[in-house]
C-alpha cells in the first residue's frame, strides 16, 4: 500500500471516528434538556462540519464531475427550498424558524447542503442494492427507488425539524404535495448522478485503487446519512416514549 493510500485509509478511519461521535453528542444534547439550547445554536455548525468532513474524500475521488453535480443539487435544492417557503403551491405553506440561520431569502443553506449528501448517499445506496440494472431503464430504476428512500427520510425529519424549529408547517403537518416534490427532486437528483458523473469517471479509466478510493469515500457520506437516520428515529422514539 502507497503513502497516498495510507494516509487516505487513516483520513476515512478518524472522519468515520469523528462523525459517529458528533452524531451521538449530538443526540445527548438534544435528550439532556439543559444542554438543548445550547446544541439548538451549534445545530448549523454541527451539521457543516459532519458535512464536510465526509464529504471531502468524495471530492479528492470524484473531482469535477461529483463537484459540479454536488453544486447544481445544493443550487436547485436551496433555490426550490426558498421558492416554497415564499409560495406555497410547491411544498404546502411554510415557515423557516432561527435555529439553522445562514441563508439568503429567509432560507437558510444548511438543509440544502445536507441534501447533497442525503441525495448522494440515498443513490449510492439504491445503486448497489440493484447492481445489474444498466442503461436509461436501469438508471431511472435506480432514481425512483432513490425518489423513495427520499420521501421516507423527509417523514422521518419533519415531526422533530418543527420541534427544533428547523422549519414548521401552517396546517401542522405536511401533505401529499410536500412529499411528492421531494420524491421528484430525490429521482430527479439520483438520475442526474447516474446520468453525469458515472460516466465520466468510467472514461477516466480509474485504476482499481481510484476505484476503491471512490468506493470508500462514498460509503463514508452514507454512515453520514446512516448516523442522521439513526438520530432521527432515536428522537422520535425517545420523545413518543416519554411523551414530550
Amino acid at each position: 500500500m502507497d503513502q497516498t493510500s495510507v494516509k487516505r485509509s487513516q483520513y476515512v478511519t478518524v472522519a468515520s471516528f469523528l462523525t459517529v461521535l458528533l452524531f451521538a453528542l449530538f443526540l445527548v444534547g438534544h435528550l439532556v434538556g439543559g444542554l438543548r439550547p445550547l446544541v439548538l445554536v451549534l445545530s448549523p455548525w454541527f451539521y457543516l462540519l459532519a458535512g464536510a468532513l465526509v464529504l471531502y474524500p468524495s471530492i479528492r475521488t470524484s473531482g469535477k464531475p461529483f463537484v459540479v453535480w454536488a453544486a447544481l443539487t445544493l443550487i436547485v435544492v436551496f433555490v426550490l427550498s426558498a421558492l416554497g417557503a415564499a409560495n406555497d403551491k410547491l411544498f404546502g405553506a411554510f415557515s423557516y424558524g432561527p435555529t439553522l440561520r445562514f441563508g439568503f431569502f429567509d432560507t437558510p443553506l444548511v438543509p440544502a447542503f445536507n441534501w447533497v449528501l442525503v441525495l448522494y448517499a440515498g443513490s449510492r445506496f439504491a445503486q448497489s442494492r440493484l447492481q445489474g440494472t444498466s442503461g436509461v431503464v436501469g438508471e431511472s430504476i435506480v432514481a425512483v427507488c432513490t425518489g423513495v428512500l427520499i420521501m421516507f427520510y423527509e417523514w422521518m425529519i419533519i415531526p422533530l425539524a418543527e420541534r427544533m424549529d428547523y422549519w414548521s408547517f401552517d396546517s401542522g403537518s405536511a401533505g401529499f404535495r410536500h412529499y411528492f416534490a421531494w420524491f421528484v427532486i430525490g429521482t430527479v437528483a439520483s438520475f442526474t448522478y447516474l446520468y453525469y458523473i458515472k460516466p465520466r469517471l468510467q472514461k477516466v479509466h480509474l485504476t482499481e485503487s481510484q476505484t476503491a478510493a471512490e468506493f470508500t469515500a462514498s460509503r463514508l457520506v452514507s454512515l453520514y446519512a446512516f448516523c442522521q437516520l439513526v438520530f432521527l428515529v432515536t428522537l422520535r422514539i425517545v420523545w413518543a416514549v416519554n411523551g414530550n
